[in-house]
């Protein structure tokens, strides 16, 4: 009996250890072929980039998630070249001429790493359904033109400049030294989009209402961690906080929407704002008015899109000046010689008239430093498409490296370096179109101007 119990011991061992050497022979087996066919077969096999690359997206994942993720981007371009390999299946461009290519056409549309939206219905922004975005553009593009942007110049004043003319002054009169033009910047425009899109300010500057930046940040964070990690999104306790400033947002938004409906309802004039816009828009795809819940998604998007881009851009603006004094000073001087009445308040089209140098150390920030400087994905056709002379295959998330694009060495002189001369000399007004800080082509940022 005890000779039998050993001899299946015995057995059950063996049929163990033969399961685990078929186990690792699975393995071995499988990773060889997929070595054989990174090497050999797969149709990105010829486009530089590292190592890993050819076998996993984790390292470019980590760096997206530490927000190192332009810094890395840069240096692996200057170390592969403009058009490199950062996944298995994903790519990175950084040569102007084939960005366009790529963002010239419909052809090529938005990945489906877009679809990892942080609410229940697509946005302009979210949305990778062409014809949805275009109908988006039409609806709110009457808001973003020159003429529309001109009428409202004076409530870019009343809640913006103003209160914070007013505040500057006031710091400085208490004898206080320094101040955060970050947080300040980002309630300005805060105060401006709020009042712009729904008639009603979050008032940040004129009582620190910092809430609504919390929530904005927030939603910014919560969007950028859906597209880095979508499976985040599966998993109900992560990002909890986040969840729920967004919740609390989308009740404000919901509330606003109400008010607007209600004060239509008692036959009170309004405002044609970018949310009236929405509420008399009628969806071409069922002849609908917009729901409740695509209101909701297109004024957020307003929401946190407009005050992140102009604050941010606005910031790096302040740290450029302190980088560079010398560029600091000519548009001192350039300011005070032209307007000499400190207590006059200089208006747009005052600006663009009388303040060239100004002017170009704008386009020069938005160029070196551009507000949305990560990677914006597009999806090859199913053709596929030529960049840099190598064939991209089908099914091929394209990433569009805007900073990159921005520092093409075969287009700007010294790309590294902060020169707004270059955009007064007889090639400036030329140059000016070469700069991708809000896109190009068909899905260039309805709100640039």
């Amino acid at each position: 009996m005890e000779q039998l119990v050993n001899n299946k011991s015995i057995n059950n061992l063996l049929i163990v250890l033969a399961g685990k050497k078929t186990l690792y022979t699975a393995i071995f087996i499988y990773a060889l072929s997929k070595t054989f066919y990174y090497l050999f077969v797969d149709p990105l096999r010829n486009i530089p980039g590292p190592w890993w690359s050819r076998f996993t997206s984790l390292p470019i994942a980590i760096q997206r998630l530490k927000g190192n993720v332009t810094v890395y981007s840069s240096y692996l371009h200057k170390k592969y070249g403009p058009l490199i390999r950062v996944s298995p299946n994903q790519i990175s461009v950084s040569n102007l001429r084939d960005l366009k290519k790529v963002l010239a056409t419909y052809k090529y549309p938005k990945s489906s790493l877009y679809t990892a939206n942080v609410l229940p219905q697509p946005s302009m922004f979210s949305s990778v359904d062409e014809e949805y975005n275009r109908m988006r553009r039409r609806q709110v593009g009457p808001a973003f033109t020159q003429t529309g942007l001109s009428k409202v110049e004076n409530i870019v004043m009343e809640y913006g400049i103003i209160p914070l003319k007013e505040k500057m002054e006031s710091i400085l009169e208490s004898g206080e030294n320094s101040f955060n033009y970050y947080y300040d910047f980002q309630g300005l425009t805060a105060d401006v989009i709020s009042k712009l899109s729904f008639g009603r300010s979050f008032e940040v500057l004129k009582h620190n209402n910092t809430k609504f930046l919390n929530y904005t940040n927030s939603l910014l964070l919560l969007g950028g961690l859906g597209m880095a990690f979508p499976f985040l999104k599966k998993i109900p306790f992560a990002l909890r906080r986040l969840h729920k400033d967004r919740d609390t947002y989308v009740k404000f938004v919901k509330e606003s929407i109400n008010h607007r409906r209600e004060t239509l309802e008692s036959g009170k004039e309004v405002t044609l704002d970018i949310l009236q816009m929405y509420l008399n828009s009628v969806n071409t795809t069922n002849n609908k008015l917009l729901s409740e819940e695509e209101l909701v998604a297109e004024c957020l998007v307003m929401l946190t899109a407009g005050t992140d881009t102009t604050s941010v851009t606005m910031t790096m603006l302040m740290h450029m000046y302190t980088l560079y004094p010398k560029v600091y000073s000519k548009v001192v001087e350039e300011v005070r010689s032209t307007f000499t009445d400190r207590s006059e308040l200089i208006t747009f089209s005052m600006t663009k008239e009388k303040l060239p140098y100004l002017i170009a150390t704008v386009y020069e920030c938005m160029r070196l430093s551009p507000i949305a400087a990560g990677t914006f994905f597009r999806d090859s056709s199913s053709e596929g498409i030529e960049l840099s002379g190598i064939k991209i295959p089908k099914n091929i998330q394209m990433g569009m490296f805007i900073e990159g694009a921005n520092k093409d060495e075969t287009v700007w002189k010294s790309p590294d370096a902060f020169i707004p001369e270059r955009f007064l000399g007889p090639e400036g007004d030329s140059l000016k179109k070469e700069i991708v800080t809000f896109s190009h082509g068909v899905r260039i940022c309805p709100g640039r101007k």
